[in-house]
């Protein structure tokens, strides 16, 4: 009896040493790429996932009178925001330490994965996604940006992939609530952002179907229906909020394909997103090793990687249920991203990072790397994070430039007033502005009703923030003269001693 207390001992320490090593990796990587994320300044659509989560801290859960984007991001990433504040307080900082923490448990949740694989020694080459480039710290620690969909979609896949038998009980009702709990939990997810629909429900049910053909077992038929119900309780959830007067997403209009030179001119974007996400954009610079070496270097990681997740598949015949889902996922995406007709430029490639995180778990998966060529791949692994990180910085106030057009409402004492979208919520914060966006359009200045509250044209404002002297004579024209006019760098604060009202239509 001691002899088998002592070996339940030994694992009890071992699951206490392997937890201590994730939770000393996850501050580290939080903190790191909270300091990376610091080199980026405030943009309006991150900003106001951090309005809206504080909203809901003020007691309005459903964001009622909200206009939001083309998706919700409600359970995804705005309330991870609420858990913060609601533990921690409010800050501003937090706009970069909740991406900076949803991008690390990301990566540790993708790292587990890969360690999965039997004899895998492959697990180095994550640093792909784990150390960004200048470019791709703007596409994953901005806020609202689909990671918190990636956390939940790997930790599915975890899941999954470490206990197969997961969603089974020896009870009928055990088995019940547990699938139950997966159909609510991808549920609320495809609820709060539509990439969850192209990567994970789609795809599992398209691999389901085909595992389950290629092996003449329904063996997967319960996990593609249980996606199914996932899509269908995502129209439920939709509707009960929208009956229940919740916030408003005006989502995307109905798709169709693009036109050829559409298509020509995405596939030219996707080239060079995929060039700038991994720092390897070597066009223009000289055919030097301090020219274009570090991106050509990129080039050969990033791309031999891709090639090897081809190349793996490609002679691989037993395809899991995970690698065919990944493998339908990456397609779906690149097909909707080159032949939609959405327009796309190299900040769309945001859609991208999941399927190139999923073609490099496939590479890490079915790739094994040579006895002795892993310290090579580790050599190499270090010199690509090291010369393509960008510099870490400590504090926010020098990427935003210390607030300029913020600090002047807080010294005036203004606090309701309106802005062009793009300068509006990025410029309400730290000091608590609230600056409503509105569009500048030849009829006249109009309120603007995306990632706003209507409630705030209701109050209207006293001031009006332009970005170019056109806009400025535009609002004099309409609102009559401002009591004063001030240059703010390249905008415009034009201030009126009365209040005064935009249109909403």
């Amino acid at each position: 009896m001691g002899h088998c207390e002592g070996k339940i001992t030994v694992a009890e320490g071992k699951t206490y040493q392997t937890v201590a090593g994730y939770m000393v990796a996850f501050v580290a990587l939080t903190l790191l790429y909270a300091a990376l994320g610091m080199t980026q300044p405030f943009n309006s659509d991150s900003v106001s996932t951090l309005l809206a989560a504080q909203d809901i801290l003020h007691g309005n859960i459903l964001l009622k009178g909200w206009d939001l984007s083309t998706q919700s991001f409600y359970f995804t990433e705005v309330l991870p925001y609420v858990v913060m504040f609601g533990l921690f307080g409010w800050h501003v900082s937090f706009y970069y330490i909740v991406p900076a923490m949803l991008w690390a448990i990301a990566m540790l949740l993708a790292f587990r994965i890969a360690r999965l694989a039997t004899g895998n020694t492959g697990w180095p080459l994550l640093v792909l996604l784990a150390a960004p480039s200048a470019f791709a710290v703007h596409l994953v620690l901005s806020p609202c940006y689909h990671v918190g969909a990636y956390v939940g979609m790997l930790l599915f896949w975890l899941m999954w992939l470490q206990k197969p038998h997961c969603l089974q009980s020896k009870s009928l009702f055990g088995t019940c609530a547990r699938w139950s709990g997966t159909v609510l939990f991808v549920a609320l997810m495809l609820s709060s952002d539509d990439l969850v629909k192209y990567t994970l429900a789609l795809p599992v049910i398209l691999a389901a179907i085909g595992c389950s053909l290629e092996q003449r077992t329904p063996k997967y038929v319960g996990l593609a229906s249980s996606m199914v119900g996932a899509l269908l309780l995502e129209h439920v959830i939709k509707t009960v909020l929208a009956h229940n007067g919740a916030f408003h997403v005006p989502g995307l209009w109905s798709s169709s394909f693009g036109s050829q030179s559409r298509a020509s001119y995405n596939l030219g974007v996707l080239f060079s997103g995929f060039l700038q996400y991994f720092g390897a954009d070597f066009f223009g610079k000289p055919i030097t090793l301090s020219g274009s070496g570090r991106e050509l270097f990129h080039l050969v990681c990033a791309g031999g990687t891709v090639w090897g997740c081809f190349y793996a598949l490609r002679k691989n015949r037993q395809w899991s249920l995970f690698d065919l889902s990944s493998v339908f996922a990456i397609v779906i995406m690149l097909a909707a991203f080159v032949f939609g007709e959405l327009t796309m430029d190299e900040q769309s490639f945001r859609y991208l990072v999941f399927p190139c995180l999923l073609s490099v778990l496939l590479a890490i998966r079915h790739v094994q790397v040579p006895r002795g060529y892993g310290l090579l791949l580790g050599s190499c692994c270090i010199v690509y994070a090291a010369t393509i990180l960008p510099r870490p910085v400590v504090g926010y106030a020098a990427a935003n430039q210390n607030f300029p057009v913020n600090r002047t409402l807080e010294q005036m004492g203004l606090k309701q007033g309106f802005a062009p979208y793009w300068s509006a919520a990025r410029n309400s914060l730290p000091f608590p502005a609230r600056l409503a966006p509105v569009e500048f359009t030849p009829s006249g200045i109009k309120a603007f009703h995306t990632l706003s509250k209507r409630q705030w044209y209701e109050m209207g404002g006293n001031f009006i923030v332009c970005e170019s002297a056109d806009q400025a004579k535009q609002a004099q024209t309409q609102f009559g003269p401002a009591q004063r006019e001030i240059r703010i760098g390249s905008n415009t604060l034009l201030v009126w001693s009365h209040p005064f009202k935009v249109p909403q239509n």
